[in-house]
């Protein structure tokens, strides 16, 4: 071998160690950074005329595991639809509140069995009777802002719907550009590592969002499909379409997420495009549309019945306790009242006259704090006008 092959075969060594050096130095710096792939260099001979002249860097490779990273996307989809609903979860249990407490749903369900304990010691009571009337008011109050701020957490999670789709979308498109890098430099023998990470971490983004797979589709690019087989990336990209609803109510039917040819001269995409909801099974996207259509209407649901239920029961105590068929007269205690004496009654009482198959034919209210000071000859006056004359009558101290 002549010097000067000796010198050149020397200069390819430092050359190529050099290299080595500057991916070690790289892989040093970037130990925190995340998403980034240790690099390693392959070294291969120089052979001229039969003779070996030095060494080459063949390849700067990526360490990686192409299983460990699949199970990886998987895991994390699956870890990240339960974030999703846990977020959810702990803004609705805010909303509940302490089962314990007053101010919960089932602590004024409490508060009603309290105030109607209370009652029946004494029903004359007007401040129990009230107290009781507000009860079951608030807790109809209670359960009415329950739905109500459902149907705000359902809007929510249709928000962050929309929000993550426009996450994928870019991300598929950023992948689909790098695909078209990674292959051309693949075809110049140029490293890919670099280009390599940032696709990665494109699919990382994803795989938080929806459950997804790739496969390899020729010079070092890749395709992205959905767990379930859509697809989501090939030679040409497709883009993710949603419009989320403007408001929110029990009767709100949503549109379902579809998945659309995008064209990348005009950037738009097809009109057609197949349905992605059911084939998701994994991924924040999973929690959002599993909260906003399973489990926040069936809550509502529940509490629905649960105040039907309650009405329901009050009704049929109430009903259980009250004359039926009525009686053809109804007469009061004595009080020693007279005619001409001031009626003395609060709030408001309603007065029915029923017919000979005991259907109401006729109701009339006096509201007696707007009536002000008037007599009893004025009240029954009043009523009889409305109802007909000797509906109401006062006799030794009795209504009658």
């Amino acid at each position: 071998m002549s010097l000067n092959a000796i010198m050149n075969s020397g200069v390819t060594g430092m050359l190529a160690h050099q290299q080595a050096l500057n991916v070690t130095s790289s892989n040093i710096a970037n130990v925190q950074t995340e998403g980034y792939a240790r690099k390693v260099v392959d070294y291969s001979t120089i052979v001229l005329g039969g003779q070996g002249a030095g060494v080459d860097v063949e390849d700067v490779r990526r360490v990686t595991d192409e299983f460990i990273l699949r199970e990886l996307r998987l895991s994390t989809a699956s870890s990240e639809q339960y974030a999703a609903m846990s977020d959810i979860y702990g803004k609705l249990q805010a909303l509940l509140g302490d089962p314990a407490a007053n101010t919960s749903l089932t602590g004024k369900m409490d508060s009603i069995h309290t105030s109607l304990a209370s009652l029946s010691v004494d029903p004359t009571l007007s401040v129990a009777r009230s107290t009781a009337l507000t009860e079951i008011q608030n807790f109809g109050i209670e359960a009415d802002r329950l739905q109500t701020q459902i149907q705000a957490l359902r809007k929510e999670a249709d928000n962050h719907i929309a929000s993550e789709i426009e996450t994928v979308n870019s991300a598929i498109l950023r992948i689909h550009e790098l695909n078209k890098e990674i292959s051309s430099a693949t075809i110049s023998g140029k490293p890919t590592g670099e280009l390599e990470d940032k696709r990665d971490q494109a699919m990382a983004e994803i795989s938080e969002i929806m459950d997804i797979k790739t496969y390899p589709q020729g010079n070092n690019s890749v395709a992205v499909i959905t767990n379930a087989g859509q697809q989501l990336l090939d030679f040409t990209p497709r883009q993710l379409v949603y419009t989320p609803a403007a408001s929110v109510t029990s009767e709100t039917i949503f549109d379902q997420i579809s998945i659309n040819v995008y064209d990348e001269v005009t950037q738009t995409t097809a009109t057609t495009g197949l349905p992605l909801d059911p084939e998701l099974t994994g991924g924040s996207l999973r929690g959002w549309l599993d909260m906003r259509n399973v489990e926040l209407p069936g809550l509502a649901s529940q509490i629905g019945a649960l105040a039907g239920a309650t009405a329901e029961h009050l009704n049929a105590v109430h009903n259980a306790n009250i004359a039926v068929p009525p009686p053809s007269s109804l007469s009061g205690h004595n009080t020693g009242v007279v005619a001409g004496d001031d009626h003395g009654f609060t709030g408001e009482a309603t007065f029915y006259s029923f017919d000979a198959n005991n259907d109401i034919v006729a109701s009339y209210t006096v509201d007696f704090d707007a009536v002000g000071t008037v007599s009893m000859t004025d009240v029954i006056n009043e009523v009889n006008g409305a109802l007909g004359a000797g509906t109401l009558r006062l006799q030794t101290g009795r209504l009658r």
